[in-house]
């Protein structure tokens, strides 16, 4: 009950999971809200994330980062 799932997603593929974290540290995460918005992230999505104990899940963040990257070239 004290994991944080979303941590644990990140090792999951179809409902297995392949891998547990090893960091149990703070992770920060800056965002640019323009971007962000180009890309159709709701940036108040992220913020409910972030106050309502799920965490944010970082393949939703890949799957940003990759749509940006490959929309610049």
């Amino acid at each position: 009950d004290n994991l944080i799932k979303s941590r644990f997603d990140n090792f999951a593929k179809d409902g297995k999971y392949y891998g547990i974290d090893y960091h149990v540290g703070a992770t920060v995460m800056y965002y640019n809200t323009e971007i962000l918005g180009q890309a159709g992230v709701n940036v108040d999505d992220i913020i409910t994330a972030r106050t309502n104990g799920n965490g944010i899940n970082m393949n939703i963040v890949k799957n940003v980062y990759l749509k940006l990257t490959l929309n610049a070239l």
